[in-house]
């Protein structure tokens, strides 16, 4: 490309017509390149499928339609970029950064593995149906800067970043579908907002939001953080086989989640376990499932249980089994069989829970092995009094 060779001085525009342009593109550093000074190849038509890139030869080792390597401040807008006969529509390499796709098509995955830290790689309004998007860092510092924001694709992931934002993604153009998987490693300060998809997994991640997402009625767990801090589940709807798992982490709180099954499961509402420290689960509606509300933290003594709806359960309402923590104020309706409060641990407050009558243990707390109440006081309605 003759700008990588003479460079840019202004912001540059290049309006590609309509047409099918078959060969393979690599873009190097554009010298003068910046935030002001940006290169940007733009669809005429506006038109995303009347303006094509294609690659069709088979090659392994360069397996893209397009690449940018060490490219800075290059944005693509209505472009169609496809690979046949491989698997990679496009690669961002090599210390790139700030580079952003729009109103774009990728008839191939996506991957983004860069040294650089500024903001890396933005998309938004992309159609990928069917292909996933992957950005990895190397090197010893995160990346500063991922926006993903109203595209349609397969999966996502995301590993080794600061700032980064997932917004109103889906599966395809189809308003009810959902994306596989959307997955954060090594992330932190990180906000998951109004998507769609199958599951959402958090690992090893600090400062994170999710919340307003939906999940299907399907055989996985809706949401999952894992050996996370500060993360914050809320305002999500669930309908997965298993609600929200948390395993390990410190400062989670999963609040004001509807985590409803249209048929009952064997499958858990929410579920904690491992070291753990604060735990919070408050304001949550829990409908259908074998088990509600459990918490089996190895470690953790802070966990509190509150004002919580549980609905339809089969073995417990809630299951307390590990020190100290506080129940109080939820409301446990049409337990079928088992208990609606089940404590197996020490120090545990539970008071002023509303536990509607039904099932072989009547529907009352039930403290078992060496675990106790404190405060316990515990109040049990004959009926509902709505």
């Amino acid at each position: 490309f003759p700008v990588t060779i003479k460079g840019v001085t202004c912001p540059v525009v290049f309006k590609v017509r309509n047409g099918v342009y078959e060969e393979q593109v690599r873009i190097y550093e554009i010298k003068g390149s910046s935030a002001i000074n940006t290169v940007t190849f733009e669809s005429e038509s506006g038109d995303s499928t009347r303006v094509e890139l294609l690659y069709q030869a088979s090659n392994g080792g360069s397996d893209f339609a397009l690449s940018l390597n060490a490219s800075t401040y290059v944005k693509f807008k209505g472009i169609g970029i496809r690979r046949v006969n491989g698997s990679y529509a496009v690669h961002v390499l090599e210390g790139s950064h700030d580079i952003e796709f729009s109103s774009s098509r990728f008839v191939g995955h996506v991957y983004a593995f860069s040294s650089a830290v500024d903001t890396m790689l933005i998309l938004r309004s992309n159609t990928m149906e069917g292909y996933n998007v992957e950005v990895n860092r190397f090197g010893t510092n995160a990346l500063n800067g991922v926006y993903i924001e109203n595209n349609f694709f397969n999966t996502l992931s995301i590993n080794s970043a600061n700032n980064v934002v997932v917004r109103s993604n889906r599966g395809s153009a189809d308003i009810n579908s959902y994306a596989n998987n959307i997955s954060l490693n090594g992330v932190s300060n990180a906000l998951l907002d109004k998507n769609r998809s199958n599951i959402i997994r958090i690992f090893s991640s600090s400062g994170v939001i999710v919340a307003g997402n939906r999940t299907p009625d399907n055989g996985d767990w809706g949401i999952i953080s894992g050996s996370s801090v500060n993360v914050n589940i809320r305002g999500n709807e669930i309908a997965s086989f298993h609600g929200v798992l948390v395993e390990a982490g410190d400062s989670i709180r999963v609040v004001s989640n509807r985590i409803v099954r249209g048929a009952p499961s064997s499958g858990y509402g929410i579920l904690a376990r491992g070291s753990m420290g604060l735990l919070v689960s408050d304001s949550n509606e829990v409908v259908n499932y074998n088990y509600g509300i459990t918490a089996q933290p190895s470690n953790g003594q802070l966990w509190r249980i509150a004002y919580n709806k549980v609905m339809n359960t089969i073995t417990s309402g809630i299951a307390l089994d590990g020190s100290g923590g506080e129940v109080v104020g939820n409301r446990l309706l049409a337990v079928s069989a088992g208990s609606g409060i089940v404590v197996n641990a020490q120090g545990t407050r539970v008071y002023n829970n509303y536990v509607q009558i039904g099932g072989s243990e009547g529907g009352r707390v039930k403290p078992t092995g060496s675990g106790r109440m404190t405060h316990g006081r515990y109040r049990d309605w004959e009926r509902s009094e709505e």
